[in-house]
């Protein structure tokens, strides 16, 4: 399955194109397009198609990579949160002298900030993989 949107391109940069596109409710927790003013959004796609500024385009980003982008933005700090505190809790008990819950709190905290450093490698892993970038995959209406 395929997520489309359709925008107007805006710039061109090498074999990448700067797409406009009307916020959906789809971009709600997405952040593969950054803001350009009062409901648009700007998204950078590969234009294998040679579409060029103030053509009107459509793009499609497989949900399997948006799928396992969504994964890993909100199920790897969730875990690492939860195992924080459990590990936090069984080593305040194993050390003695120590209130598991607080122990605990502070841990997953910290494991919660670890998450975002892994978060940030995976990111910067997956950013030369074309699999996760959009893509131009249609012109409707030529300048």
């Amino acid at each position: 399955m395929i997520m489309q949107e359709q925008g107007i391109v805006v710039e061109i940069r090498d074999d990448k194109a700067v797409v406009e596109i009307e916020r959906s409710s789809a971009c709600r927790g997405c952040r593969a397009c950054y803001r350009s003013g009062e409901g648009k959004m700007r998204a950078e796609a590969l234009n294998d198609i040679g579409a060029e500024v103030g053509d009107k385009v459509g793009l499609d980003i497989a949900s399997k990579s948006l799928l396992i982008a969504y994964s890993i933005v909100f199920l790897v700090p969730l875990s690492f949160l939860v195992c924080g505190f459990f590990l936090g809790s069984f080593l305040a008990n194993f050390i003695g002298g120590l209130d598991s819950q607080s122990f605990g709190f502070i841990m997953s905290f910290i494991f919660l900030g670890l998450s975002y450093l892994l978060i940030r490698k995976i990111d910067n892993k997956l950013a030369s993989k074309k699999q996760f970038e959009p893509r131009i995959a249609r012109v409707w209406k030529k300048n």
